[in-house]
């Protein structure tokens, strides 16, 4: 039994499983990165309808904080995101480190089948082997004493 293909799927799964960790961290990272960015926005938006208070009527003032509560929603709500992404990564993370794992436990179990049966073959033909000899040995032996 030839597990040398089995290896090579086991590796090529593996290699592509460990592609696509990477690839979901970079996406992550790169999302992270893009929410950052609109957290930051929000709050300097946030900051400039606060100074905009100080100075503005009390309509405008009403206007502005209804922006800025609008604003903090917002940021709220991306920098839930935000964690709502980092756990995603981190299960997204732990099933390949599980998908990894399963398949290594799985090569081992069968390179130690193939072992296994390999050793039983081998029994088998030394068996008929011996089985062979001993028959010729007879039959050698029926022919000295017809002689």
């Amino acid at each position: 039994v030839s597990t040398s293909g089995y290896d090579h799927q086991s590796a090529v799964i593996i290699k592509q499983l460990q592609q696509k960790l990477e690839a979901s961290q970079l996406q992550y990272e790169a999302i992270e990165r893009q929410l950052r960015s609109e957290v930051e926005s929000w709050k300097t938006k946030s900051q400039a309808i606060a100074s905009i208070q100080q100075s503005s009527n009390q309509d405008q003032l009403d206007v502005n904080n209804q922006q800025l509560l609008q604003s903090k929603r917002m940021i709220s709500q991306l920098e839930t995101e935000v964690n709502k992404l980092k756990d995603d990564a981190i299960i997204q993370t732990l099933r390949h480190t599980d998908e990894i794992k399963y398949l290594n436990e799985k090569h081992a179990t069968a390179l130690e089948e193939a072992a296994n049966t390999k050793a039983l073959e081998i029994q088998d033909i030394e068996t008929r082997h011996t089985q062979a000899i001993s028959a010729l040995k007879r039959i050698h032996n029926d022919e000295i004493v017809s002689i």
